[in-house]
């Protein structure tokens, strides 16, 4: 069975000491990510690096943390044909699952520049100048103008309901190679659209939150789960999302 609990900052720590002998394990998203670290017994290595965790299992009345957003992030890119490789990359959003692009960004050391556009760009360096001190990263409250390579969608502009809203301006997206929009609700985003009518690369949120899920499911229940069974099940209840 498979849940959803709104939770609190307040109440997040009586959930994790609470969850240890009642689940095997569950998802976190935002705004938990990075705050749940400090109540886990455990953090898997590549988790604790990007100082985020979207995922915990627990076992033997001990949690563990791990950041499957890291997998789909590799996915992403390599499945895609994007090469990072001397590009411009452009970031919505400062968030728990901004900090592992950003970081993936970062571990392939390829010459790529990153800009994080934040509506407080100042409060945005300071919470990832653990990841991006000294390192090719600019912060900035608008990306009006700017040419980039790469546009990525970290932000929650255009989900559903509220469906009508895209994370660049036209000057911008015309300029791209690529885009990726990490909303995965609904699947055909206008991010997504107005990238393909201009000829762009569109990589649509839906194919990263089932590759994070696949290796959520491999995490939780340790054995390879089937591919395709999985993913055909998992794009007809994303299908369904916004009609319930």
């Amino acid at each position: 069975m498979y849940i959803s609990i709104d939770l609190t900052e307040e109440n997040l720590p009586v959930f994790v000491s609470g969850s240890k002998d009642s689940f095997l394990g569950y998802n976190v998203t935002i705004p938990h990510k990075v705050s749940i670290m400090k109540f886990l017994e455990n953090v898997d290595g590549v988790a604790r690096d990007i100082g985020a965790v979207n995922l915990v299992k627990n076992s033997g009345g001990k949690s563990m943390g791990y950041n499957t957003d890291y997998y789909a992030a590799m996915r992403m890119f390599s499945g895609n044909g994007i090469s990072l490789k001397g590009k411009s990359v452009a970031i919505a959003g400062s968030g728990g699952v901004a900090r592992t692009i950003i970081y993936h960004i970062l571990e392939m050391e390829e010459d790529t520049s990153i800009t994080v556009i934040s509506r407080n760009p100042e409060t945005a360096e300071d919470k990832l100048s653990d990841l991006t001190a000294g390192r090719n990263v600019i912060f900035t409250k608008s990306s009006a103008h700017g040419v980039y390579d790469i546009l990525i969608n970290c932000t929650p502009v255009g989900m559903w309901p509220h469906g009508e809203g895209v994370p660049f301006s036209s000057d911008v997206i015309v300029n791209c190679e690529a885009g990726i929009d990490l909303v995965y609700n609904p699947m055909e985003t206008m991010f997504a659209r107005e990238l393909e009518r201009r000829g762009k690369i569109a990589v649509r949120g839906s194919e990263f939150f089932m590759d994070q899920g696949l290796e959520s499911l491999r995490i939780l229940f340790d054995r390879e789960i089937d591919e395709a069974s999985f993913r055909k099940v998992a794009k007809g209840v994303i299908g369904e999302m916004k009609n319930g």
